[in-house]
């Protein structure tokens, strides 16, 4: 059986959403309904928590990881291996650089993040959720590394918990306005 394009009259043997042709709907009815319950659905879904991620989370994110890479800066400048004990010095040396490293690619990171989702990108909540994954990952090597050296996880436990919940927070959040990015 032939299908025909109602915009360029082309014909196909195998049938398709779109022309491959022209690139015009194949039924434009269904197209039209799928646009207006796709316009629909934008409308009945509350945004609240995009503006105060774009307006308010993600600032607030960048200027923080700024303030952070500041500290952890003047932490390496002044660094006193005195204050440490010997066998775990290069624990913290480690953790210090990690830190470091890991604020200098999260900046940049969370402005990008903050771009694309102003912009209504669908990439941008990919990176989002992608940072949330990462900061989780990189709370269980901080844990590991606290442990390691006898420190104090209960902080870092924290941080793997509030990455963990906003991860889930914000993919089920996105996933159900998926239609309104593009």
């Amino acid at each position: 059986m032939a299908y025909q394009c109602p915009a360029c009259g082309q014909e196909f043997e195998m049938q398709t959403e779109f022309c491959p042709a022209c690139g015009g709907p194949m039924n434009p009815e269904a197209h039209r309904i799928a646009q207006k319950n796709a316009e629909t659905n934008a409308r009945l879904l509350p945004m609240k928590w995009y503006k105060f991620l774009i307006w308010v989370s993600i600032p607030l994110s960048i200027l923080l990881l700024l303030y952070s890479l500041y500290g952890t800066i003047a932490m390496l400048s002044s660094f006193d291996a005195s204050l440490y004990k010997p066998d775990l010095l290069h624990l913290v040396r480690i953790s210090l650089y990690m830190d470091l490293a890991v604020q200098i690619v999260l900046v940049p990171a969370m402005g990008y993040c903050e771009y694309a989702l102003v912009k209504k990108k669908w990439l941008g909540v990919k990176a989002l959720l992608f940072i949330y994954g990462f900061q989780a990952v990189y709370a269980v090597a901080g844990m590991v590394l606290l442990f390691m050296a006898g420190g104090d996880v209960s902080g870092t436990v924290l941080s793997l918990v509030q990455m963990i919940v906003m991860l889930l927070l914000n993919r089920v959040y996105f996933n159900k306005r998926k239609s309104m990015f593009e």
